[in-house]
């Protein structure tokens, strides 16, 4: 099934986008469709997991008031299921993904969902790893394409976040899955005196710090308060300087029992409980005040976010003690956990059919353009 979802999902969305020349008379519209054929490839890749019979939850700060805003989403990395759990959660949210800008890592773009990804506009940052594994292979320098990341990324965040009117961008701050940072985070703790961390690794500031520079920070003239909203304080939000960075939302994945990405998607050895702990930060708290140069910014920026993650390692503690986070007080009283609604099976068939049928005429008229 996830296999043949997979092959019908890739075909809707690469047969169809050069087959619309009205990106020649309206861009804004080529990009309108864009996302909504970006939202049901997403669709169908988020019915995996109800087809393997897990449930994603959610609990802690909402984040619904947030998706017409400019907001920076952290996510713990765990496995690669973390990227499947937060297509799910975020699935029918007022058609976030095709606002979302994903920044992932470099050898991604070489996977199935690679190329959608590319025409999406999310960006693929090359890594210190990677530069020396394929520098080596293709015997090019490693240091020069590290070098140009930063200003590739912020070439992209211009041109496929700001100019498509993007909303969201969400990355892995850790820089890649845990089984593979812990020891060399752990490492780095001990030398550098930052907390020593088993259940996250410590984060890196490098993509943020170029986010923060190209976008700007919005500044709030109220702190983020799901208590304490309402609509006169959000309209007054929405009418600062559009495209500044308003909200991180620090997203912390929780998976009652550890799987594969293979046990995870087809479900054999049966089902399992996600839950999902959305906590919202103003963007004002990334930059320093007081910071008198670059390296003061960077070392708040890096204090913070390690404050972050070590709160992360904390709540994860409790989350494999208890199989579920703690209701801390600075959450909103509604901490209790909430199922994620279930998809609409006529629209992931409606969606399949017509891929199949498109598939089908490209056939045809390959047949006919040969012979």
């Amino acid at each position: 099934m996830e296999s043949t979802n997979k092959t019908f999902c890739v075909i809707l969305f690469l047969l169809s986008l050069p087959r619309l020349p009205i990106r020649c008379v309206d861009n804004n519209l080529f990009w309108e469709l864009e996302g909504k054929l970006y939202n049901a490839f997403l669709k169908v890749v988020s019915s995996w997991l109800d087809y393997a019979g897990h449930t994603v939850y959610e609990c802690g700060d909402d984040i619904s008031r947030l998706f017409q805003d400019e907001s920076l989403v952290m996510i713990n990395h765990q496995t690669p299921n973390d990227i499947f759990t937060m297509f799910r959660a975020l699935q029918g949210k007022n058609s976030q993904f095709k606002r979302s800008f994903w920044i992932m890592d470099w050898v991604f773009q070489f996977l199935h969902f690679g190329c959608v990804s590319k025409v999406h506009g999310d960006f693929f940052l090359m890594q210190a790893p990677d530069a020396k594994r394929f520098g080596k292979i293709l015997c090019f320098d490693p240091e020069r394409p590290m070098q140009d990341q930063p200003v590739l990324l912020e070439k992209n965040i211009i041109s496929n976040f700001c100019e498509r009117k993007r909303k969201w961008i969400l990355l892995f701050p850790e820089g890649g899955l845990l089984i593979k940072r812990r020891s060399g985070s752990q490492r780095y703790a001990k030398k550098n005196g930052f907390p020593i961390l088993q259940h996250v690794a410590l984060p890196r500031i490098g993509a943020i710090q170029t986010i923060i520079n190209t976008l700007g920070i919005c500044c709030h003239d109220v702190d983020y308060n799901p208590n304490n909203w309402n609509e006169e304080t959000n309209a007054a939000d929405r009418n600062a300087i559009s495209g500044n960075l308003k909200w991180v939302v620090d997203v912390t994945i929780g998976y009652t029992r550890p799987n594969s990405i293979l046990e995870y998607l087809i479900g054999y050895t049966g089902p399992t409980q996600t839950v999902i702990l959305y906590r919202v930060y103003s963007a004002e708290e990334l930059i320093s005040k007081t910071a008198q140069n670059e390296m003061e910014k960077s070392q708040h920026l890096q204090s913070w976010l390690n404050s972050r993650f070590a709160e992360k390692e904390e709540l994860l503690a409790y989350f494999y003690a208890f199989n579920n986070f703690p209701k801390l007080k600075a959450f909103s009283p509604q901490c209790t956990t909430i199922h994620v609604s279930g998809l609409n099976n006529k629209i992931l068939y409606s969606i399949q059919c017509l891929a199949i049928l498109q598939a089908l005429l490209i056939y045809y008229f390959v047949l006919w353009a040969a012979f």
